[in-house]
This record gives C-alpha cells, structure tokens and sequence, in this order.
C-alpha cells in the first residue's frame, strides 16, 4: 500500500512540474487559455456579472482595419442607469488587456440569444477614452453562428 501511494505521489510530482510552464485560468469551474473567452469574463465581471457577452470574435471584413468584435447583450439598461462611461471605460479595459488595440463594441437587447438584434456600434479605432464614435444601425438580427457562448459568466 505504501509503495502505491509513494509511486502516486511520485507521478503527481511529475504531472505538476510537466504541467507548471503553462499558464491557465480558472473561471467558475472552466479552464481555458482562449483570450477572447477570458475577455469576454472579464467585462462580464461588470457590477458582479450583471453584463452578459454573447461573443467575441474576430472579423476581417470590418471597416477601418478593426477586426476585434464583441457582441453585448441589454446594453440599454446601462443607459437608463446612466453608467454607459463607466460601462465603456471597463469594456475597452479588458479588450487592451489582451494586446488589442482596436474593437467594434456591437450593443443590442434581446430576449434570447437567438433573437439578440444590434442597435448601434461603438467603433473604437484605439482603446481609450473618447477614442469611440457611437453609430446607430437599423435593428439587425445576428445570426445564430454568431451566438457562441450564451451567458459565459451569467446563469
């Protein structure tokens, strides 16, 4: 019995030294190391998870050379609390801080992911304040592919 804990012990001292190098991180029992899913948890961390991010992806076919979008669900809510400064402040935050320099903010309501529809776009050219310009768009209804994660953080 001693022998079969040692050799256990043994080989667990050997997974950990193997495994050390590379780094993860651990959001309500998920491992990953994707920067656009710890992004996404990261403005979701927003007033204790009250923001909900559908996705986050890259697109080439966005304007101005800005490929980084992320796609954000009842944003009119922070309007009627006035905190949209503040909310974008954080947003542009968390996408700096996986070395990207530009985004396209996508805003919208919805009552499911599958029917989440744009109001307007922030285009932020360079991630900091008063960089952005607000543009409305008609009411678009995104496609299904488009909804990856529905509710990284938020039941």
């Amino acid at each position: 019995m001693k022998f079969v804990i040692r050799k256990l012990l043994f080989l667990l001292a050997i997974v950990s030294m193997g495994a050390a190098p590379f780094v993860y991180v651990e959001y309500k029992s998920l491992t990953t190391k994707d920067p656009f899913i710890l992004m996404a948890r990261d403005i979701e961390d927003f007033r204790k998870g009250e923001v909900d991010v559908l996705t986050v992806q890259e697109n080439p076919e966005l304007r101005d050379g800005i490929t980084t979008v992320v796609y954000i669900k009842n944003y009119p809510e922070w309007s009627v609390r006035q905190d949209i400064p503040n909310f974008n402040r954080h947003v542009l935050r968390a996408i700096a801080k996986y070395n990207y320099t530009a985004a396209v903010i996508a805003v919208g309501w919805d009552f499911l992911p599958k029917d989440f529809r744009v109001q307007g776009v922030w285009i932020c050219p360079e991630l900091r304040r008063g960089s952005c310009e607000w543009e409305k768009v008609p009411s678009v209804q995104l496609n299904q592919e488009f909804v990856q994660w529905p509710g990284i953080g938020n039941p």
